[in-house]
C-alpha cells in the first residue's frame, strides 16, 4: 500500500487562506527563507477553508495549482522542475495574491530603498537593473523596503515594505566591483542558474508592513553611451510612470490619481543615467543624504463615437483630473481607465468643459493659429472630440 501523502498547511500573515504543501517538504525551508518579517503559522492540524495555492512533488517537478482569483470556479496550473524554479513562480503568484487581498493599497512595478528621510523609489523600466542597483544600496547601509513590487497606502500615500528577500539574475556584472560581488557571495540564498536570491540580514531589509513616506522618485536610464548623472523630469513624466506601473486597478480611478499625484508632488523626481551600480550608488548616496531631499521647486483612446458639430457637451459623470506641467490626467469612474492629455488635448478638454461645440471650437483654434490648414484642424478637432466622447470623458 503506498505511503500516506505528507501534508502541511500554512497561513501567511494577514492573508485569508493557507498554502498547502505535499510531499516537498525539502522545498518549505529554502521558500519561508525569502520571507522577511512575516508572521508565518503551521496550521496543518486547524480546520481550514480551502487554499488558495497548493505545491506537490509529482514526478516531473513541483507542481503548483492556485485559483484563478478573479474568476470564480477556474484555477491556473504549473510545473516548474527545481526548488528555485518553485520558488520562483510562487513568490510571483503571491505578489499577485498579496495584492488582490489590500484593495486599500497601489501597486507600483518597482524597486524601494530607505534614505535618512524616507523612501527612494525605482519604478520598474525593462533590463534597467532595479534589484542590482537595490542590492548595491543595501551594501551602502540603506535598508532594502522591496525589489519588486512596492504598495502604497491610498489614504496616507506611505510605501509599504512586502518583506521579500531580492532576486538577482546571474551572472553579476564585472563592472558591479569586487565589493558587490563579496557582498553577494556572503549573503547568498537558493540558487540556480539565472536566479538568484540575496539573504539581506535584518538590519539590511525593511520587515513585512513596515512604512515610511517617500522622499524620491527615479526613473533608471542604464547607458554607457551618456555622461552618468541625475537629471529633473516633469511630475508629469512621473506621475505618467507610477501610473503605467501600478497594476492594482479594484481602488477607484479618482483615488489612484489622487494618491499618485500626492506622490510626485512631494517626492524630488529625476532620471539616473549611469553605467554601473557603484556610479550609481554613489550618485543617490549624494542626491538624497538628508541635505538633499528637499522636494523641487492628445493622448487618448481611439474611437467610434459620432459627434455633433453644433452641439455643446458637458464634462462625463465620475470624471475627475489633475493638471501638472501642462498635461492635464483624467480618471474616469465607470471605466476604470486613466488617461493623459497633451497640451492640444488638454486645451480642447477646457473648451469642451466650458460648453463649446465643435464648431466654436474649430474657430477658436484656427484664430489662435492662423497659419495652419483649416480643412485639417477641422479634422483634428473632430477626431479628438470623438477620442474624448470614446473614453466617456463626456
Amino acid at each position: 500500500m503506498p505511503a500516506a501523502p505528507r501534508r502541511r498547511l500554512l497561513r501567511f500573515g494577514p492573508l485569508a487562506e493557507p498554502v498547502r504543501f505535499t510531499d516537498c517538504e525539502e522545498l518549505i525551508e529554502p521558500l519561508l527563507s525569502i520571507f522577511h518579517g512575516w508572521d508565518i503559522a503551521d496550521v496543518s492540524d486547524s480546520p481550514a477553508a480551502a487554499p488558495a495555492m497548493r505545491l506537490a512533488r509529482t514526478r516531473d517537478g513541483y507542481r503548483r495549482v492556485s485559483k484563478w482569483r478573479n474568476t470564480s470556479g477556474l484555477a491556473r496550473e504549473k510545473i516548474r522542475a527545481t526548488v528555485v524554479e518553485a520558488i520562483c513562480g510562487f513568490h510571483f503568484e503571491f505578489i499577485d495574491w498579496y495584492a488582490e487581498e489590500h484593495d486599500q493599497q497601489l501597486h507600483i512595478h518597482g524597486a524601494a530603498a530607505e534614505f535618512d528621510d524616507g523612501l527612494v523609489v525605482f519604478p520598474a523600466v525593462q533590463r534597467a537593473g532595479k534589484s542590482t542597483l537595490s542590492v548595491q544600496l543595501a551594501s551602502q547601509g540603506h535598508r532594502l523596503f522591496c525589489d519588486d513590487v512596492l504598495p502604497i497606502e491610498i489614504e496616507s500615500g506611505l510605501g509599504i515594505a512586502l518583506g521579500i528577500q531580492p532576486r538577482l539574475r546571474p551572472p553579476i556584472p564585472a563592472d558591479a566591483g569586487e565589493a558587490f560581488h563579496e557582498f553577494v557571495a556572503a549573503r547568498q540564498g537558493p540558487t540556480r542558474r539565472n536566479r538568484m536570491y540575496v539573504q539581506l540580514r535584518a538590519d539590511e531589509i525593511a520587515e513585512f508592513g513596515e512604512t515610511a513616506p517617500i522622499i524620491g522618485l527615479v526613473l533608471l536610464d542604464r547607458t554607457t553611451e551618456r555622461e552618468a548623472g541625475l537629471t529633473p523630469i516633469s511630475e508629469a513624466e512621473a506621475l505618467e510612470t507610477l501610473i503605467l506601473q501600478n497594476f492594482a486597478r479594484e481602488a477607484p480611478p479618482a483615488d489612484i490619481l489622487e494618491t499618485l499625484h500626492r506622490v510626485v508632488a512631494g517626492a524630488r523626481c529625476v532620471r539616473l543615467t549611469f553605467g554601473n551600480v557603484v556610479q550609481a550608488g554613489q550618485l543617490l548616496e549624494d542626491a538624497f543624504r538628508s541635505s538633499g531631499t528637499a522636494r523641487r521647486t492628445g493622448e487618448v483612446r481611439t474611437t467610434n463615437s459620432v459627434v455633433s458639430p453644433a452641439t455643446p457637451y458637458d464634462r462625463g459623470a465620475g470624471v475627475s483630473l489633475r493638471e501638472i506641467d501642462g498635461s492635464l490626467f483624467l480618471a474616469q469612474a465607470d471605466t476604470g481607465a486613466v488617461f493623459k492629455l497633451n497640451e492640444t488635448g488638454t486645451a480642447l478638454w477646457k473648451l469642451m468643459a466650458s460648453g463649446t461645440s465643435v464648431e466654436d471650437a474649430v474657430t477658436v483654434f484656427l484664430t489662435a493659429f492662423p497659419d495652419l490648414e483649416p480643412e485639417e484642424m477641422t479634422e483634428e478637432i473632430h477626431e479628438l472630440y470623438e477620442d474624448l466622447l470614446d473614453a466617456q470623458l463626456f
